[in-house]
């Protein structure tokens, strides 16, 4: 079953893949999922004629700083929680066990 499941996954992923190689006619006429006459065209075209370079570079960036403020917020917190005694420490503790728990059991899907 699970072949079965991975074989209709990745079949329109090959699909992309192998049409990403051919030019626009090859693709509307044959069906065969290896190009005969592979090229790069497309790819160079993708380049020159359309932002998708700035934009891949806009998308680094923002992981970047999402990243940062992530873990120059997490780590502080982690640190706080498991050090230092507070009025909900109780509870912190008891939703951190709780999600661990439920990730496990694979119970909150």
């Amino acid at each position: 079953m699970l072949t079965v499941y991975a074989l209709f996954t990745l079949f329109p992923i090959a699909c992309v893949l192998s049409n990403s190689f051919r030019d626009s006619e090859p693709i509307l006429t044959t069906l065969s999922l290896w190009p005969g006459y592979p090229g790069w065209r497309n790819f160079s075209h993708l380049m020159e004629a359309t932002p998708i370079p700035r934009a891949f570079l806009n998308s680094v960036g923002i992981t970047a700083l999402s990243l940062a403020l992530l873990v120059s917020v997490a780590v502080p917190l982690a640190f706080a929680t498991s050090r230092f005694r507070f009025r909900l420490a109780e509870y912190v503790s008891i939703f951190s066990a709780l999600v661990r728990w439920c990730r496990r059991y694979r119970c909150c899907r």
